[in-house]
């Protein structure tokens, strides 16, 4: 949310749990081949090897709207 950045489908439609859990295994144990082996083999498509998998990307989001439940707390000055 900070970097307002999401995760979908490549038709832009919700992932699952599996592509979710193949998209972020890549992430989390193989992050440096993940992205050279993306970068080299794919070149022009900035994705990573588990995200091409995993058929997901990233898309930028431009939501001006603050998340629904959530309450911001500011300490007074």
């Amino acid at each position: 949310m900070a970097l307002k950045i999401r995760v979908t489908g490549r038709a832009g439609e919700d992932i699952g749990f599996a592509a979710a859990a193949v998209e972020s295994f890549g992430k989390a144990f193989l992050l440096i081949p993940d992205c050279l082996i993306g970068w080299l083999a794919m070149p022009g498509s900035k994705q990573r090897l588990f995200n091409r998998i995993s058929g997901t990307v990233v898309i930028e989001t431009r939501e001006a709207e603050e998340p629904e439940g959530v309450t911001y707390v500011k300490p007074e000055a």
